[in-house]
């Protein structure tokens, strides 16, 4: 069963804006959820914050320091909530083709340690990442070993 992010319109409207003024880096925001009983493939975004500000950009990226996610994984154990990091990247276009948003090799290596240290570390099983380049989102929802990915177009 696909898990249906709810409540994520202004994460992406804050971020797509922050995008707008600033191409050249990328942007990050944390936010966490919660599963209801009633809704078990649903994951309704409760609260979120946007991280710039705690973030050093790169040439190639952006570095979110061990400390800011220690943190922030410590605030969604004391909800009971599950993680999810959306960050910016781009619109990509080659030879006038629309390139689907994706994640970066370098994005690949935080999702895998940040997921490690979710588990080992805080007990949490599940985490969420998004990236969006105003025009498509892609998740990725980690549970365990499973990973269940999928796009959803912003501009429908």
């Amino acid at each position: 069963l696909k898990m249906i992010i709810k409540n994520d319109v202004c994460i992406l409207k804050g971020l797509m804006e922050k995008q707008k003024n600033n191409p050249e880096v990328e942007h990050c925001a944390f936010g966490y959820g919660i599963i209801t009983e009633c809704c078990r493939n649903t994951l309704t975004i409760v609260d979120y914050t946007e991280v710039d500000k705690y973030i050093c950009p790169m040439a190639d990226g952006i570095i979110i320091p061990k400390r800011v996610c220690v943190a922030f994984l410590a605030s969604c154990r004391n909800n009971n909530g599950i993680p999810i990091i959306y960050h910016t990247h781009g619109a990509i276009y080659k030879n006038g083709q629309y390139l689907q948003v994706d994640f970066s090799k370098q994005d690949m290596q935080f999702v895998v340690s940040f997921v490690e240290y979710a588990k080992d570390k805080k007990e949490i099983k599940e985490c969420v990442f998004a990236v969006t380049d105003g025009i498509t989102v892609k998740y990725y929802i980690v549970n365990g070993t499973n990973i269940e990915e999928y796009f959803k177009s912003l501009t429908e």
